[in-house]
């Protein structure tokens, strides 16, 4: 090889690829600094942002402690006064005149219940009198099992039948809801 030669391709490409390293490293430099700097001014306001928003809390509790004394306060002058409005000295000669008047009043409303209880008593004693004494009289006017015993006779007879209940042997004995009718006779006088 010749020292007089020109450079080869390689070499070439070689001072070039050199060449753009060394910018791009001064690049780097150059932009981390310059991002360093950008960061540094953000901290600073950052920081000051936060020291703003400190001192305003601070103000805030300053104020919400000053609040809550004065709603305090005026919670407690309005008990107060209630207090004042509601309860009132009273003298002992007015306590004596209201327990005076409850005791009667508590002995005028005993009497009373006494009396509608036994005025009360006496109804109740009075209806289940007439009802035993109602019951009686239906009981000698209605026997009661002779009754049965004639509707039943006149079933038997055929003079009376128990509607629903012919020829099925469901009549045997009467309930409270049965009823009893006239059979129908026949156009020519049969039953």
């Amino acid at each position: 090889m010749a020292d007089n030669s020109p450079l080869s391709w390689m070499e070439l490409i070689s001072i070039v690829a050199s060449v753009v390293s060394m910018v791009l490293g001064v690049f780097a430099i150059w932009l981390s600094l310059y991002l360093y700097r950008l960061a540094e001014s953000a901290s600073a306001a950052g920081k000051g942002s936060a020291d703003k928003i400190g001192a305003s809390v601070a103000r805030l509790d300053v104020v919400f402690d000053k609040l809550y004394a004065d709603t305090f306060s005026m919670m407690k002058d309005t008990v107060g006064d209630m207090r004042k409005h509601v309860w009132r000295d009273v003298s002992p000669e007015v306590v004596r005149d209201v327990a005076s008047r409850v005791t009667e009043r508590e002995s005028t409303v005993a009497g009373r219940f006494t009396e509608v209880q036994e005025e009360i008593l006496w109804l109740v004693d009075s209806g289940i009198t007439q009802v035993m004494d109602i019951g009686d009289m239906l009981a000698n006017r209605f026997p009661g099992q002779k009754f049965v015993e004639q509707l039943l006779l006149l079933r038997d007879s055929g003079v009376l039948v128990m509607p629903g209940r012919e020829g099925n042997g469901l009549g045997e004995g009467i309930g409270p809801y049965d009823r009893f009718v006239r059979p129908r006779r026949k156009k020519d006088g049969q039953p």
